[in-house]
């Protein structure tokens, strides 16, 4: 097997939980901003909602289920990451 042919390193559970974390505590935004980028997120729909959530962050607007499936829905990214259920 080449290098290309292998996937890059993922942990989609650990993904899951550093957006559960930021979700359930805004302040868990500021750790994650200092060790992770949109591209540390090996699957695309936690990628748009890493990138939706520094969004909100940047406009100091709360993180949370509305927003952030508004903030979604804004840039036409809520059906490509899921929907909002």
């Amino acid at each position: 097997m080449s290098d290309h042919d292998r996937l890059p390193p993922q942990n989609i559970e650990a993904e899951q939980s550093v957006l559960g974390a930021i979700l359930l505590d805004n302040e868990a935004i500021s750790p994650a901003i200092e060790n992770l980028t949109p591209n540390d997120f090996y699957k695309e729909a936690h990628k748009q909602i890493f990138i939706a959530m520094l969004d909100l962050y940047g406009k100091s607007e709360p993180i949370d289920l509305i927003t952030l499936t508004e903030q979604l829905s804004k840039k036409e990214k809520l059906e490509k990451v899921g929907g909002a259920s």
